[in-house]
């Protein structure tokens, strides 16, 4: 299987709307299996584990913390 070896930095801000779609994880199976998703370490963040799609599912808040 191969995964998207670095995901980018990127900034939101905190005015970014629940459920936006703020990245897109991609992979493959050179074998043709399907491949699925997970996130892990992030309660803001959920990733639909057949389309890889990431969202935001809890607002942001610097001053609460920096993930």
């Amino acid at each position: 299987m191969r995964i998207q070896p670095n995901i980018p930095f990127s900034a939101l801000s905190e005015t970014t709307p629940l459920n936006t779609i703020v990245y897109k994880l991609e992979g493959y199976d050179p074998e043709g299996r399907n491949v699925t998703f997970g996130l892990v370490g992030s309660e803001n963040f959920q990733v639909d584990a057949i389309s890889g799609d990431v969202k935001l599912v809890k607002d942001l808040d610097r001053e609460v913390s920096w993930t």
